[in-house]
């Protein structure tokens, strides 16, 4: 049923279905059943839901249920049509229990025994003149002057229109049954043309034209007495349960295969449980005052269809995948994303998908970037660069000389290719290339986002080695926490109109103006620290994504707290509440705003676009009601006086506003007690106690989801009557009886203190002697306490002796412990250096080796040569091992966190070990759950998977199967609580574990009982360093064995970031 009077502006067509942000309610919101028959929304702003368990009101955060238990009109609780009449009066008609009316907070019912024809009600309709029509199962009647009056065909039979009722735009009233039925004023006469359809739901539209919903045959329309099949390539032959047409001409339609829009520019778009919808059969479509379009049908409980602020694309729409790390726009307004499965190319809401496959190594795409010639770049993070035309991928010509692990990509404006990886930053410019490293006077090798400001300087941000800015192959430019960086890890550059810098990192939000760094976090009002990507748009506020959804903030508004004008900045927060899918950004991730000023950011969830100044504002002023005030379980009405007693005063609000009730602003105050305005968050009641007698005023006001208030809001008045001892005479009575009191009470306590006064004389002659006595038993304790002092004194000496003895072995103690201390500090710096000083060399002997084995003219020599290669990667291996450990022992090893998709980690780490597999004739077989996010250094993560993956394979033999598997568990700790962790198993087929092995299968230098099967090496240090690592991150590692001969498992346990 469409509540057309009260309509708002309808939901955009350009967006599909599964587009539009989507709500539902369910048992777990207080809404105990999942089927719904009818909804409405009355006059006063409610919305009521007829379901299979009695009548809903809801007002957007509470269910009031009327049921058989708290409502005797209601004896049976199959409610299935909804109505209002003008004078505000809800009727409903329930499968057996007949008529309902409500008014004024009162349930009447009517039933056969008041002249209904059949106490099962079906339909209902309130036709021009303001009259009630009644559908019953045993035919239609009129409800004239409190009585009901039948109404029957010409030849004086019955219908049943069950829902089919319409009173269409010229008075004219319409039943549907078998058939369709006209009514002529006093009888109903039978169209020939819609003779042998079921009818189910009618509508009449602005152009005259009357719809009509069948069962089994789709969807027709009846002009000028010509019937033709709607929508029947799409619908087909569906039973159809409703039909609406909102202010826009679109077409909305429920079946039993879901809902339909049909827009005549665009066409039909659908939703159903493959995109979002909960359960397929709707019965019932509602658009409300606000835009929304609320579904109900046989399961799925209640949902609302919205705009949103965002436009997203994710797997419902087509996407590769759902983790996107990138958006980039091309000129005519085309946009590609890129992600965890592959790429897509989206335009007009047309989706193309290219997913990694063999023939695309879109595994894990970072960046997406088309150059001035015209040669589509894509970046992944793990399989390398590549330009990529008409479904062809060529790889980068440098690509043996660069990583494959990317992360962005910028062409500058010489033309110049630039790129950041795993080893630095790259710049490719015609043949040449340049790679900034340490050398250069990075910090950090890790590049994660590039940006090119308005001179041509070429900014990068690292992970954990702070921002830099070069120009041609020479950086000119370093900032970092030691000169005022919110952080060393960065992930997002922007240069605004006046040439300040954003620097976005996950300690907070940089400005870089004149070379001075101001510093913006949580403390100056951002919601967090944790930023991601930036934009500007065209009124000068920044965009910024988040760990908590997307951040807009006035850029003049931040420059006042830079200049101390302003301690606190206001900042607005995009969420879920919005229409985002989700509201966690991606990082490192590159966002793109399009030259029609839409902004697009990466999340992982899909993609979401936004267009600041296209935003559509709410501007609906949301009705408020006090709805129920109870003094200690008594209702109480307005203006009541309350009886002296009560304790607990409990007062029940509703802001009747329904897109985002999370953002909606209400408060209220006691007059008469509460001083300022009360913030209720989310709460809809408020309590108060023991107040004092005397007349106060409930107030409440509130605000929709755009900050619309309604700043009258609702007021309830009331007096609390004082018991007789709070009455004025009472306490009149008292004070005249204390001041009576008070006279005797003197005289008679003058004569007590005399009496008292004579005792404590004679008393104080009786002490007086007894003092005396006692002074003298004190002088001959003093004489006793001198000769003891005496002796105390000698003892004191020979303690100071002792004293003095015990403090010089105390002395030569803490020198042993000195040089205990820097022994082992020796210790480890000689094994730095000893490592350090082996590696350079060793590194040399490597390259030389290789040389000489592909130049080597003889055979014997590159055999030799092959020796010298295979030792020295072996003692290389060794060492960086040992630097490792020793790093981690002296505690340097600094974790440089981010958020990460732990399966995609395991993935890129089963590709880099799978050729490796391949040549002893092993399978990897993953098996990987989605969305286990987690907080950890992706390098000493990946390190750790590398460990166990490389010593699987290592230890398996020939022909077996490892499996690599990811999933969500819970982990219990010993004091009883429980928190959700990502698992990795990496099982094997090897020679399995023995006790012995478990003891010692974590220490370093340790070889379990296990040999290599392919002739590998091993030194005994990769379990203790992963166990180590793990440590750090705050998870756990362990494995498991049923013995010899049977194989193993470890396990690694990480903290999921949600759960942290």
């Amino acid at each position: 049923m469409l509540f057309s009077a009260y309509a708002a502006e309808a939901l955009d067509p350009t967006k599909r279905l599964s587009q539009y942000k989507l709500d539902s309610w369910d048992k777990s919101a207080g809404l105990v059943t999942s089927g719904i028959n009818d909804l409405l929304q009355t006059s006063d702003g409610y919305f009521w839901i007829a379901t299979f368990s009695g009548l809903y009101r809801f007002d957007g955060v509470v269910f009031t249920h009327f049921h058989r238990a708290n409502t005797p009109a209601i004896v049976i609780e199959d409610i299935r049509r909804l109505c209002e009449t003008p004078d505000s009066t809800l009727w409903i008609g329930v499968n057996g229990g007949g008529l309902l009316s409500y008014k004024n907070g009162l349930f009447t019912r009517y039933s056969t025994a008041d002249g209904l024809l059949s106490n099962v009600v079906l339909g209902l309709l309130v036709d021009a003149s303001r009259q009630l029509w009644v559908a019953t199962n045993l035919g239609v009647q009129r409800f004239e002057n409190g009585k009901f009056v039948p109404v029957t065909t010409i030849d004086g039979q019955h219908i049943s229109p069950y829902k089919a009722m319409l009173n269409d735009r010229n008075g004219q009233i319409w039943f549907g049954s078998s058939g369709l039925y006209r009514f002529n004023g006093e009888r109903l006469v039978p169209h020939q043309a819609v003779s042998g359809l079921v009818v189910t739901r009618l509508y009449h539209d602005r152009n005259g034209t009357l719809w009509i919903g069948t069962v089994g045959k789709g969807v027709f329309t009846l002009k000028n007495d010509s019937l033709a099949a709607f929508g029947a390539s799409v619908i087909g032959n569906e039973n159809v349960w409703d039909i609406e047409i909102d202010p826009d001409n679109n077409v909305w339609i429920s079946t039993d295969n879901g809902l339909f829009r049909y827009n005549e520019q665009v066409g039909f778009s659908s939703l159903s449980e493959k995109n979002g919808l909960n359960g397929n059969v709707i019965f019932e479509i509602f658009l409300d005052r606000e835009g929304g379009i609320w579904i109900g049908g046989y399961q799925g409980g209640l949902q609302r269809l919205s705009d949103g602020k965002f436009l997203n694309y994710t797997t419902k729409e087509g996407i590769a995948s759902g983790n996107v790390y990138c958006v980039f726009a091309e000129p005519d307004g085309g946009l590609w994303m890129g992600g965890t499965g592959g790429i897509a190319f989206v335009k007009q809401n047309i989706v193309a998908t290219y997913p990694a496959s063999a023939t695309l190594p879109f595994n894990s795409v970072r960046a997406i970037h088309r150059s001035k010639n015209g040669t589509l770049w894509v970046a992944t993070y793990g399989k390398g660069l590549f330009s990529f035309d008409n479904g062809v991928v060529q790889p980068f010509r440098f690509a043996s000389l660069v990583s494959a692990s990317m992360r962005a990509l910028l062409e500058d404006r010489t033309g110049a290719l630039w790129f950041t990886m795993n080893g630095g930053i790259g710049r490719c410019r015609n043949d040449s290339l340049k790679v900034f490293t340490a050398k250069d006077g990075l910090e950090n090798e890790r590049g994660e986002l590039l940006y090119e400001d308005a001179s041509g300087l070429v900014w990068f941000g690292t992970d954990g080695g702070g921002l830099y800015a070069a120009r041609g192959d020479s950086i000119v430019k370093k900032y970092t926490t030691k000169n005022g960086l919110a952080a060393d890890v960065v992930f997002g550059i922007h240069q605004d109109k006046r040439g300040a810098m954003w620097i976005c990192t996950n300690g907070g939000l940089s400005r870089i103006a004149n070379d001075s760094v101001f510093t913006f976090t949580t403390s100056h009002g951002l919601p967090t620290n944790n930023l991601y990507c930036v934009l500007e748009d065209d009124a000068e506020s920044l965009w910024i994504s988040t760990s908590d959804g997307i951040m807009r903030v006035s850029i003049a508004a931040l420059n006042r707290v830079a200049e101390q004008a302003e301690p606190f900045v206001e900042t607005e927060l995009y969420t879920t509440d919005d229409g985002m899918p989700t509201e966690g950004g991606t990082t490192p991730a590159t966002a793109c705003k399009t030259r029609d000023g839409w902004l697009w950011f990466p999340t992982v969830k899909g993609a979401v676009g936004i267009h600041p100044s296209k935003l559509q504002r709410n501007t609906y002023k949301p009705p408020i009601y006090i709805a129920t005030y109870l003094a200690d379980a008594d209702t109480i009405i307005n203006g009541q006086a309350i009886a002296p007693g009560k304790q607990r005063h409990e007062f029940h609000f509703s802001v009747l506003s329904f897109p985002a009730p999370a953002k909606m602003r209400v408060r209220y105050k006691l007059e008469g007690f509460d001083k300022s305005w009360v913030d209720a968050g989310r709460l809809r009641t408020a309590t108060y106690t023991n107040l004092a007698p005397g007349e106060y005023v409930f107030k409440v006001v509130g605000s929709n989801n755009d900050g619309v208030w309604n700043d009258i809001g609702a007021a309830f008045a009331f007096r609390v009557l004082p018991h007789f001892y709070q009455t004025w005479w009472f306490i009149g009575l008292c004070v005249a009886a204390t001041i009576g009191g008070s006279v005797g009470a003197v005289h008679y306590r003058t004569r007590l203190l005399r009496a008292r006064q004579k005792e404590l004389e004679r008393a104080v002659e009786t002490r007086t002697e007894e003092l005396a006595r006692l002074n003298q038993d004190l002088v001959s304790a003093k004489n006793a306490i001198q000769e003891k002092n005496l002796a105390l004194e000698q003892a004191f000496q020979s303690i100071q002796i002792s004293k003095a003895e015990t403090d010089a072995k105390n002395a030569e103690l803490a020198h042993i412990n000195r040089e205990l201390r820097d022994a082992n500090q020796l210790k480890s710096e000689l094994l730095s250096i000893a490592a350090h000083d082996l590696k350079n060399p060793l590194q040399s002997i490597l390259g030389f080796a290789q040389l000489l084995q592909e130049d080597a003219p003889i055979q014997s020599v590159s055999q030799a040569a092959e020796v010298i290669t295979r030792a020295s990667k072996r003692m290389l291996k060794l060492i960086g091992e040992l630097l490792e450990s020793a790093a981690i022992d002296a505690g340097r090893l600094e974790l440089h966190r981010q958020l990460m998709d732990f399966s995609a980690l395991a993935e890129v780490v089963i590709e880099q070990n799978i050729s490796q597999a391949r040549a002893k004739s092993q399978r990897i077989q993953a098996v990987f759950a989605s969305n286990l996010i987690v907080h950890i250094d992706q390098e000493r993560i990946k390190e750790v998977l590398d460990n166990l993956v490389s010593n699987a394979i290592k230890y398996s033999p020939h022909n077996t199967t490892i499996t690599v598997t990811t999933e969500r568990a819970v982990y219990r700790g010993t004091s009883g609580g429980a928190h959700e962790v990502a698992r990795l198993i990496v099982k094997d087929e090897g020679q399995g574990l023995d006790q012995d092995d478990f003891k010692k299968m974590f220490g370093r230098f340790q070889r379990l009982s296990a040999k290599p099967t392919g002739g590998e090496s091993s030194t005994g240090l990769g379990l203790s360093i992963v166990k180590q690592l793990v440590d750090l991150h705050g998870g756990k590692v362990w494995a498991e064995s049923e013995g010899r001969g049977k194989g193993s498992a470890f396990f690694v346990e990480l903290p999921l970031e949600n759960s942290v």
